[in-house]
């Protein structure tokens, strides 16, 4: 039921006429006529999308979709917010009509537009307050990541000696190298 009300309020933001005349000219273009099923794994839930000429309409369960896009909730979020890194993309899972979904990814790393659209929503002053929060919460938020990134490889190399290091691999498959070697000397030894 909840589920239900959600998307008739999000159904009703999407139609309603300030929302429309708000998008770039051809925006949905690319994937007018597509349905779109997104499966959130961490919640388990799906969202089916269905655009249809300048409307995006979310419904509850379709029988038939175009491309289906899993990933957790966090993981669209820094899609969305990395605007289309790889680092994120690479953990989506996408299964059927990959030229919807390479569209679909394409309107939604098209930073410029989505800009352009929740510009023209909420008003350019206010869009300037809130990139500018965002644009700092994005590079604190990138530094964390990369901290602790790189303190997770550190802790695993070092600390809990689970990873092998640069060396170490490069020493075993020297050795490897060596055992393989000399295992050849010896077969031929043995055919002569």
């Amino acid at each position: 039921m909840i589920k239900e009300e959600a998307i008739k309020t999000f159904n009703k933001f999407l139609a309603s006429e300030k929302f429309i005349s708000s998008m770039p000219k051809n925006f949905l273009e690319d994937i007018n006529g597509k349905k779109i099923k997104i499966n959130i794994t961490d919640i388990e839930q799906s969202v089916f999308v269905s655009i249809e000429g300048k409307k995006i309409i979310l419904i509850e369960k379709l029988n038939k979709v175009d491309v289906e896009i899993s990933s957790s909730l966090i993981n669209f979020a820094f899609f969305l917010l990395s605007r289309g890194s790889d680092t994120y993309s690479s953990k989506i899972n996408i299964s059927g009509d990959i030229e919807t979904a390479n569209k679909f990814n394409e309107i939604l790393s098209k930073s410029s537009e989505l800009r352009e659209l929740v510009s023209n929503y909420i008003g350019g002053e206010n869009f300037a307050r809130i990139e500018s929060i965002f644009s700092n919460v994005s590079s604190k938020l990138s530094k964390f990541m990369e901290n602790k990134q790189k303190d997770m490889r550190d802790y695993l190399i070092h600390d809990l000696r689970i990873l092998p290091s640069k060396g170490e691999v490069e020493k075993f498959l020297d050795e490897v190298d060596e055992v393989k070697s000399r295992t050849e000397k010896l077969i031929k030894k043995i055919k002569r």
